[in-house]
């Protein structure tokens, strides 16, 4: 999910959460995420666990 509008109406997930400001931090976390995942050859999740 890159956007809020990609949700339907009446998902839980349309919350604070993934208010626009929120989301776009969240979303530069993703990239540093990404770009580590890249480096080490691991998948994204798996450096996000930490499980590398």
């Amino acid at each position: 999910m890159r956007s809020a509008r990609e949700l339907a109406d009446g998902d839980f997930r349309k919350s604070p959460r993934f208010a626009p400001d929120a989301l776009e931090h969240d979303l530069d976390i993703v990239a540093v995420v990404e770009e580590v995942a890249a480096e080490v050859g691991a998948p994204p999740a798996q450096v996000a666990l930490g499980n590398g």
